[in-house]
């Protein structure tokens, strides 16, 4: 379903920035007058980590989150991964949920390389669910 929701460019040089110069941990994203998906905020400190991300970022409004992962295997190996969250909320307005669900694609569709972890409810995105799908 599309909602003619467009992204904005700069949405794409942060995500470009996050993903090949290691500018940012995470950044939030929302849309803006129904129309386009602009930047919401960005997260530079770079010694942050997911504790820090989750779940301080998830409020009641819906979002998309970009966050750069990075993580340690058991046989001590150090990896990296980016991550898509698709923020929807159970508790949000009817609209706004069908609205950020029908325009995730716009901007998914632009971010190369990630993967996705769609979240209606904090238990969603739970560090340990969110590793699972990071190994």
């Amino acid at each position: 379903m599309s909602t003619g929701v467009t992204l904005d460019d700069a949405c794409i040089e942060a995500f470009n920035a996050m993903k090949l110069k290691k500018k940012y941990r995470w950044i939030s994203f929302q849309i803006v007058d129904k129309k386009v998906i602009k930047i919401d905020k960005v997260e530079e400190d770079r010694s942050k980590t997911y504790k820090d991300f989750y779940p301080a970022e998830f409020t009641n409004e819906a979002r998309y989150f970009a966050f750069d992962m990075e993580y340690t295997l058991e046989d001590g190996g150090e990896r990296s991964k980016l991550l898509f969250f698709t923020w929807n909320p159970d508790s949000g307005k009817v609209q706004n949920k069908m609205l950020y669900a029908g325009s995730s694609d716009a901007i998914r569709k632009k971010f190369e390389g990630v993967t996705l972890i769609q979240a209606n409810d904090l238990g969603d995105a739970a560090e340990e669910i969110v590793m699972a799908k990071c190994k």
